[in-house]
């Protein structure tokens, strides 16, 4: 007799790198359920109650948030992809020259309807590239700062 063992996606996303990967091309196909999944296997890669922990939530919270019967608000998903360092952002689609129907990747059928015009496509980008970009800013700004002073004195 033949043992099978069973498939489990968060055995293969030990890296940032596959995480990040995987949730986007889970947010490409626009599904929610699969988006929900995605996030679900990531952080039981991660340790589902660290990954609770550092959203500030409970572990069976963050579990029926992430399973098949839940519909996390949007604050949940934003605490939850911060937590598992990543962050959901927007990019644009394909010309609407080149393609006739509009495709659009959102949380909910509603949304899609009423984002049908739009070409926007969600994203995950990692967090510390934000972070990392919001300090470059910062520090020229406290630069430009310093210089106005003194040059006004």
């Amino acid at each position: 007799m033949t043992n099978f063992t069973t498939y489990d996606a968060a055995d293969y996303l030990k890296s940032e790198s596959a995480s990040q990967a995987y949730l986007d091309e889970a947010l490409k196909l626009g599904d929610p359920a699969g988006v929900k999944q995605a996030l679900g296997n990531i952080a039981r890669a991660q340790n589902m109650q660290k990954v609770a922990e550092r959203a500030g939530m409970k572990r069976e919270s963050l579990s029926r948030a992430v399973s098949a019967q839940g519909n996390p608000e949007l604050e949940t998903l934003f605490r939850i992809t911060k937590a598992l360092g990543v962050q959901l952002g927007v990019r644009r689609l394909d010309s609407p020259m080149k393609s006739g129907k509009s495709r659009v990747a959102v949380a909910s059928p509603k949304a899609a309807r009423s984002f049908q015009s739009s070409r926007v496509s969600v994203a995950a980008k990692p967090v510390m590239q934000a972070a990392s970009a919001k300090k470059a800013a910062k520090k020229t700004s406290v630069r430009r700062a310093g210089t106005r002073r003194s040059a006004a004195r």
